[in-house]
């Protein structure tokens, strides 16, 4: 196992493990955890002690409510609306007392109205005396902070009000505060009657209302009230059934349930501390088992993805998804079980890999969302199924690609075992039609975050597309430019090879399409030594017969390797890569064998070995076949049908003595069909024409 296949695993439970614990922590200690209204229980929910009946959040709200209502609010003197009086005052006195030269009455009257306060004539020339000045705002200061220090009020109706002070609120009755007009008239019978008609005139602008509603301490004052609400309306005995088997969940059951929830992780938590720090190491293990799960189970029988990048993360992050969508449809938001995408990262594995790993990965994907869903059996089973089901159907599309069939075999299988268990369960019509529209949402979810998530992978990944594939079949590619002038031979064996591997693919349900493009690449890694290979060069044995038999097989086999760093230059998808790694397998390069046994030199097998592996799909096996077979027919220089059957029988036995096919899903049947599709198709190739007399040749 490579480190970075561990780190995954690992993050897995990690990650897991941490969403469990901040949004359903305590849960896993027992199994009523967000039964809801009208949902069926399959045991008896009996009380393993007493308890006491909790009020539900929306009683104990209303009891709020009902205190806020109650309470008369809370005020407080704001000292910023005194402090702005005074720096108003301030702005427009200090500098008319402080000036060197008497103002004349315009410049005051301006000065004034630029401080905001107006005045007239007959009070600026009051004003234009220092001493009456000094003494107004003296008198002012003085008399504007008695009346703000006792409240300024616009209007309330009510005989008392509770105001703040050092910290605490004070009811006060009226009688202590003053109204704005009661504020003016106190300053005006409290100044100089010389001073008054001038100082009633500035306190238009002076005195506001600073007696504020202070909403967090009318907030503190009700919570302080609701803390003496009792929060219980009877209580539970040891013992007692709170709710029987096969009935539906009322809403006083579920008072009783979260009660016994609430209760049950009270006493976890004050009497075993440690029962916590358990339950996160299992629930981490568990998860981590899942992920190690999913990598052996790569390991085994897709080993060669698992060292291609960016292929195990994914499939780690499928299962992370899955667990996050459970914790916000049930955990979070509350909501049915059924409005769950899981067919999402499910279909999307078969679309990328196959069917047999989807299925698994099914698996994997319901333990990963079990312990989210409620505990309940029913609707996770309805997805389990339905994603099963539509697995196995779209293994018969020619093309996973089709969407809206996707789309209508999952909402098909959905809606029928949604009806299904709700005739088991004697569901009403009004919850089967409730979550048939579930089903209807979920289906619909799962196939619109296909449309891109699909794409994205098949980049990351990179996958052949339908596209992709047609554009490497147009024969301006570089690389089969290059193919076609550098090794014309080789080109024009591709070619051959790609009709016979089309025409089998079809006879027996593989990708034609795959098959064609991945014999036109196949043999790409010659260019970089063309004159090595016969169908290239006819004197190619001038040069092998300068070289050992080790050599030649070494340059033989390297056509392999030179044809993979090619295809990555050229960014050719994997499946293409995969059919030229794939398409000599581990057989023998015999030619240069035979060679070095006739030598009676030292022979290691490896030297004459290609390095597969063996071929995986049925694409690489068509094109193994085709690829021998059209070689050797080539090679004879009289042949006739019986010799093409003959060959092509010698060679499938061949490969299936050296067990070439044992790691790919081809049948017996597959090769039946295979043998009756390519012979036309060779004996047209090399049937020997008629030889016409020449035309007599006239000259006029």
């Amino acid at each position: 196992m490579k480190k970075r296949h561990i780190y995954y695993c690992l993050l897995l439970a990690f990650l897991v493990t941490g969403l469990y614990n901040i949004f359903m922590p305590g849960s896993a200690f027992h199994t009523e955890q967000h039964l809801k209204v009208g949902q069926i229980v399959e045991n008896d929910i009996i009380a393993p002690f007493d308890f006491p009946i909790l009020k539900t959040k929306e009683q104990l709200d209303v009891e709020k409510a009902e205190i806020a209502r109650r309470l008369k609010p809370v005020y407080n003197l704001d000292d910023e609306i005194q402090f702005n009086a005074l720096k108003q005052l301030n702005e427009v006195f200090i500098p008319l007392i402080e000036a060197a030269e008497k103002p004349d009455t315009a410049q005051i009257i301006n000065s004034f109205r630029a401080g905001g306060v107006s005045v007239s004539g007959a009070s600026a020339l009051t004003l234009q005396n220092k001493n009456s000045s000094k003494s107004i705002y003296n008198t002012l200061i003085s008399e504007l902070d008695r009346v703000y220090r006792r409240g300024i009020y616009d209007s309330i109706d009510s005989d008392s009000v509770n105001v703040t002070s050092n910290g605490s609120i004070v009811l006060k009755p009226f009688s202590q505060l003053l109204k704005v007009n009661d504020a003016k008239e106190l300053v005006i019978k409290n100044s100089p009657a010389a001073n008054r008609s001038v100082i009633a005139e500035l306190l238009q602008g002076l005195i506001k209302p600073n007696l504020i509603i202070d909403q967090n301490k009318f907030s503190e004052l009700v919570e302080q009230e609701a803390a003496l609400i009792p929060k219980s309306v009877g209580s539970i005995t040891k013992n007692e059934i709170l709710v029987r088997s096969n009935s539906r969940i009322t809403a006083e059951d579920l008072a009783k349930i979260q009660s016994l929830i609430q209760a049950t992780e009270e006493r976890t938590y004050q009497v075993n501390p440690l029962k916590t720090l358990y339950v996160n190491i299992s629930f981490f293990l568990y998860f981590f088992f899942i992920g190690l799960m999913l990598y052996l189970y790569y390991k085994y029988f897709y080993a060669g993805l698992l060292d291609r990048r960016y292929h195990f993360s994914p499939l780690i992050a499928g299962l992370a998804l899955n667990s996050v969508m459970a914790i916000l449809n049930n955990q979070i938001l509350g909501l049915q079980t059924l409005l769950i995408p899981y067919s999402l990262t499910i279909i999307t594995a078969a679309i990328l890999i196959d069917i047999p790993f989807a299925m698994f990965y099914n698996f994997l994907s319901f333990a990963s969302i079990y312990p989210f869903v409620n505990w309940e059996t029913f609707s996770p089973l309805v997805l389990v199924l339905a994603t099963s089901a539509v697995l196995l159907l779209i293994s018969r599309l020619h093309d996973k690609h089709q969407y809206f069939s996707i789309w209508l075999y999952l909402l098909l299988a959905t809606e029928t075992l949604t009806v299904i268990f709700a005739l088991y369960r004697f569901e009403s019509f009004s919850v089967l039609i409730v979550n048939m529209g579930y089903a209807f949402i979920s289906s619909t979810l799962t196939v619109i975050l296909m449309l891109f998530i699909v794409p994205y992978l098949e980049k990351k990944w990179n996958l052949a597309t339908k596209q992709q594939l047609l554009e490497l079949l147009d024969f301006n590619h570089p690389l089969l430019k290059k193919l076609a002038t550098e090794a014309v031979g080789t080109y024009y064996h591709s070619l051959i090879v790609g009709n016979l591997a089309e025409r089998a693919a079809e006879a027996i349900g593989a990708d034609a399409l795959l098959a064609r493009v991945g014999s036109y690449y196949h043999d790409i890694g010659k260019v970089v030594n063309p004159q090595l290979f016969t169908e290239n060069n006819p004197e190619s044995a001038a040069i092998h017969d300068n070289l050992a038999p080790s050599e030649s097989a070494s340059g033989i086999k390297n056509h392999v390797e030179e044809g993979i760093k090619l295809a990555k230059k050229y960014n050719i998808p994997s499946s293409v890569l995969d059919i030229i790694l794939q398409h000599h397998g581990t057989s023998y390069i015999r030619y240069f064998l035979d060679k070095a046994e006739k030598s009676k030199i030292p022979i290691d097998l490896e030297q004459y070995t290609y390095d597969g592996p063996k071929p995986k799909s049925k694409e690489a096996v068509l094109l193994m076949i085709a690829d021998i077979v059209e070689s050797v027919a080539k090679s004879w220089a009289d042949i006739n049908p019986e010799d093409i059957r003959k060959i092509l029988n010698d060679t499938i036995l061949r490969l299936i003595r050296e067990g070439q096919f044992d790691e790919s899903p081809i049948t017996m049947n597959d090769l039946a069909k295979v043998k009756d599709c390519m012979i036309p198709i060779l004996e047209s190739i090399y049937r020997k024409r008629q030889q016409y007399p020449e035309e007599e040749q006239t000259f006029e």
